[in-house]
């Protein structure tokens, strides 16, 4: 349902419960409708209204909880995960329990991989794979991408330049893409992918089966618990060599997985014992991606003439702003009364939402008018916001900023992290600023993320020149290296290939 058919359906809804307010699917078809229109809180109030009138509303309870964790409202939304699964146990509910619980920083490390551990525990034992896997050093090896998120999202921009780079004399790219809503991304990936196959309407036995006819070598997950995935594929094999990468945040708790496929800096050593998959670390960075086009940076916008103060911000979703981040950055607009914070994302469509944002911020002191809050924003819109408006970048945690910082570092916007984290989605910022060598913009701890931010903005000539260097730092890096990034990865995929139970010497070669 589109947001324009959303809104107009609305007035319908409304009076189908007028006619029946105790019928629990009405209000969830209402519930649907607000969260389509982009009406966060009234949403949460319908599906409220669903489960209780269906208690036994399984799709009730996991739509509140999506929209309680979309809230940042995130134990209350992992305990209607729970109730949703007590009423109907799928891979859904369960998968949307443990993204969600990234997100808490009251969950340790050693809980989020035990929940991570009891979704794969639903699965049997993968049975053998029904075919030999034969061992022709001549033949090109293929390799099946999975994803629902072939388009305008991480994933997409990921890929586009693997899927480009691929040298086709050693493999074959088969992509199974999920993709509901296909856009010029997608066009472009279905152009470069050597064949490309439409799974939306397929279930995962016929995926399976599908994958199995077409002799994949290496199949590579690209969602985790996220939206639209197929761990239930990956769960009874369907290939000899499984791989996880790129679209989750660690590991995904399928035993059927045989690799986890990171860097340095997201699996340290010693996080082996947080995942059940090995773990196979890339020498320079676990993704490369291509940036949009979009104007140089500018001047730091703090230095212009009628500027009132430093402009810090985040364009993270609202789930990752959890209480230590409101703590550390009322703290930091404490330090700089002339400072404004800026907050970008979808969840600020919502008034309710932006009313109970501010009251986060003025409980801890901060003057209502010091909050610059904005809704959803095209992509070309967020580009000339970091472009524009925005000096310096702050990075939430337990769950930091993947894709935003790397967008924030394109438009010369530094961003500063924190790189004490527990889990691989804590990770994100310091592996992208050490894929750079801006290490010195990580923090130890909240101290030092503090004094940092104090220090760059005391020196504005020198953020002015940090600003001028970031896109040539970031063009040079690794991250913006497609084809040699798409060397390591085809390296990787190789060694895989070659640890495989039963794997004879000989590997795929020219």
């Amino acid at each position: 349902m589109s947001q324009g058919r959303a809104r107009d359906a609305l007035p319908y809804l409304e009076r189908a419960i007028a006619g029946r307010p105790r019928d629990p699917d009405a209000h969830y078809a209402l519930g649907l409708a607000f969260h389509e229109s982009g009406q966060l809180d009234r949403a949460i109030a319908a599906f409220e209204a669903t489960v209780r009138f269906g208690p036994r509303h399984a799709d009730g309870w996991n739509n509140l909880g999506s929209m309680l964790r979309a809230a940042r409202r995130i134990s209350e939304a992992v305990a209607a995960y729970r109730k949703a699964i007590a009423v109907r146990p799928d891979d859904r509910a369960w998968s949307n329990l443990v993204y969600a619980l990234q997100y808490d920083p009251t969950v340790d490390a050693k809980r989020l991989f035990a929940e991570h551990q009891a979704f794969g525990r639903r699965f049997p034992a993968a049975p053998p794979m029904p075919r030999p896997a034969p061992d022709n050093a001549a033949r090109r090896l293929k390799i099946g991408y999975v994803s629902a998120d072939f388009g305008n999202h991480p994933v997409g921009f990921f890929l586009l330049p693997v899927f480009a780079h691929h040298d086709r004399a050693r493999f074959e790219v088969v992509a199974y893409s999920g993709r509901k809503r296909p856009d010029d991304v997608t066009r472009r990936l279905a152009t470069s992918a050597d064949r490309w196959v439409e799974t939306a309407t397929i279930d995962d036995d016929k995926l399976r089966a599908m994958i199995v006819q077409d002799r994949i070598d290496l199949l590579v997950d690209l969602s985790g618990h996220t939206r639209g995935h197929r761990l239930g594929v990956f769960a009874r094999r369907a290939a000899p060599v499984q791989i996880t990468w790129a679209g989750y945040v660690g590991t995904t708790g399928v035993g059927a997985i045989d690799w986890l496929l990171a860097d340095h800096r997201h699996m340290p050593p010693g996080s082996e014992s947080f995942a059940v998959e090995r773990i196979h670390r890339l020498p320079r960075s676990y993704i490369t991606w291509e940036p949009p086009t979009s104007p140089e940076p500018g001047p730091l916008p703090m230095l212009r003439d009628g500027a009132r103060g430093p402009v810090l911000g985040s364009m993270n979703q609202l789930a990752k702003l959890s209480d230590p981040v409101v703590d550390l950055w009322s703290q930091i607009l404490s330090d700089h009364p002339t400072a404004t914070l800026l907050l970008v994302t979808r969840g600020l469509s919502d008034p309710g939402t932006v009313a109970a944002i501010r009251a986060l911020f003025h409980a801890r002191g901060v003057d209502p008018s010091r909050l610059d809050l904005r809704g959803f924003q095209p992509r070309d819109e967020l580009m000339r916001i970091y472009r524009d408006e925005l000096d310096l970048a702050l990075d939430p945690f337990p769950y930091s900023g993947g894709l935003t910082t790397l967008e924030a570092l394109w438009q010369g916007v530094p961003v500063v992290a924190l790189g004490d984290g527990d889990r691989f989605a804590a990770r994100h910022s310091a592996a992208h600023l050490a894929a750079m060598g801006l290490d010195t913009l990580v923090a130890r701890d909240r101290a030092d993320y503090r004094q940092k931010v104090s220090d760059l903005l005391a020196d504005p000539t020198g953020l002015a020149r940090l600003r001028a260097d970031l896109r040539p730092r970031m063009a040079a890096s690794v991250l913006c290296d497609g084809p040699g990034f798409t060397r390591e990865l085809e390296a990787a995929f190789l060694a895989m290939w070659a640890a495989r139970p039963g794997a004879q010497e000989a590997t795929p070669s020219r």
